[in-house]
């Protein structure tokens, strides 16, 4: 491999999402070769001109190629674990297997102790952070409050992500979630397609998302919002509505309005209309079902976008 087919095959990667440890796997082949540099070390330019190529900073990735290489002297050193074996999409995230490594080199015998609920998807990111901190001596997050007696913390349990965390408020909420669990590709389109109600936000609580997961990461994020608005609402109730709506739907690739009839979804965009909120979609509920009646795709806000999948990484990506 030349180091001309070294950055095609990097941006070939990040553009097609084949994923970190692709990535990893191609810096490692020019590590070995004397195309980066000298033999077994990757030079300064070639990381650089790597980082243009796969858009990474640099000290990225030189992480995921020491994460990488310590996956396999793992697998290596416990092969009756068959630990990389058991990763997939859902548990091979670069930040929650380097966070891994970051514990085995301190505390190894409790890095064994949770490797299997690493690779099942058991422990959330926050989880395995939490006892990476206890393990290091690292300050505690601000978001655990302190025991009044003195007692140990223990890491926080895995969510269960998929059930519902609180009752539906309506029947026409919970016919909408039914819907949603036979039409999410309908709507969302075709590939792996997750849907949950289980997030809760910094700044908000979807009714539900639909996460896109591609390789070993997320692809995309929807969003649905379940609108039911009578034959003469008020302006109050109009303008609660479209603040809500024109909060919520920069933060997903689509965000879908659910209605009862497209009479009132078409007045609510006519009003959102000045505000271009192109990420817009509306779907009818008919017989437990959706029919579309709108629907754009453009990217308005892609680092708002980019919150929430850090948000969901770091919740842990919905089952099948």
């Amino acid at each position: 491999m030349t180091a001309e087919e070294a950055l095609a095959a990097l941006k070939k990667a990040r553009d097609t999402a084949e994923g970190w440890q692709r990535i990893a796997e191609i810096l490692d082949q020019v590590r070995d070769s004397d195309v980066g540099g000298r033999r077994g070390k990757l030079s300064v330019s070639f990381i650089e001109e790597a980082a243009k190529a796969s858009r990474y900073a640099p000290a990225v990735l030189r992480r995921m190629s020491a994460v990488r290489i310590f996956l396999a002297e793992f697998d290596q050193a416990h092969p009756n674990l068959k630990f990389c074996e058991c990763l997939d999409g859902n548990t091979a995230q670069f930040s929650k297997l380097e966070l891994f490594a970051r514990l085995h080199k301190v505390a190894p015998e409790k890095a064994l102790e949770i490797a299997g609920a690493v690779a099942d998807g058991s422990l959330t990111q926050k989880a395995i952070d939490l006892i990476y901190r206890e393990a290091s001596g690292r300050p505690l997050p601000g978001y655990l409050n302190q025991d009044p007696f003195g007692s140990t913390l223990v890491a926080p349990a895995a969510k269960p992500i998929g059930k519902p965390h609180k009752p539906f408020p309506t029947a026409f909420h919970e016919a909408c979630w039914d819907a949603l669990k036979k039409d999410v590709r309908k709507l969302c389109g075709e590939g792996d397609v997750r849907l949950s109600r289980e997030y809760r936000f910094t700044y908000f609580t979807p009714f539900a998302v639909a996460v896109g997961v591609k390789d070993f990461g997320i692809e995309f994020v929807d969003g649905f919002y379940p609108l039911a608005l009578p034959l003469t609402p008020t302006h109050a109730h109009l303008n609660r509505e479209i603040k809500e709506i024109a909060f919520q739907s920069p933060f997903f690739r689509r965000f879908w309005l659910l209605t009862l009839d497209i009479v009132s979804a078409r007045k609510l965009l006519e009003l959102l209309a000045p505000l271009g909120l192109t990420s817009l979609g509306t779907a009818v509920l008919q017989d437990y079902q959706f029919t579309i009646q709108h629907n754009d795709t453009t990217l308005t806000s892609p680092q708002l976008q980019a919150y929430i999948s850090s948000e969901i990484l770091e919740e842990g990506i919905p089952r099948r």
